[in-house]
């Protein structure tokens, strides 16, 4: 009975403090690290949702990046071709008026030769016709 009175010493409003049971104790225990098992996952899942919308995203810039980067590549050996069969059209064209230009020198060589020799000719003939 003593020690009942010392309890109601330490309460200051005057209640008594029921009894707690030791099952009842581990179940709210039980109960209360449960609840916070479950808030715990349940962050985890949303970090690990966020985590993985944030990947997705950071994959799909990446992507667009290095898409950009590949047209970019892409339109510049396009130009380069152009420009490289716009060089070689002009180095045929050049080729070809240089054949022309040799072909005409060739031409104009020959009908002065011809020429020469047609005056060597008659220079010759008119010679042999004076000695007889």
């Amino acid at each position: 009975v003593g020690g009942q009175e010392s309890d109601d010493e330490n309460n200051s409003d005057g209640e008594q403090q029921p009894e707690l049971n030791p099952s009842v104790l581990a179940n709210i225990y039980n109960h209360q690290r449960a609840h916070y098992n479950r808030a715990v996952s349940s962050l985890r899942k949303q970090y690990f949702a966020e985590l993985s919308a944030r990947r997705e995203r950071e994959r799909r810039i990446k992507a667009a990046e290095e898409a950009k980067l590949r047209r970019e590549t892409l339109e510049r050996r396009r130009l380069k071709g152009m420009r490289s069969a716009e060089n070689a059209r002009r180095q045929l064209e050049k080729q070809e008026a240089r054949r022309i230009e040799w072909e005409a020198d060739l031409a104009l060589t020959q009908r002065e030769r011809d020429t020469k020799k047609e005056l060597y000719k008659k220079a010759r003939q008119k010679i042999v016709d004076e000695l007889e």
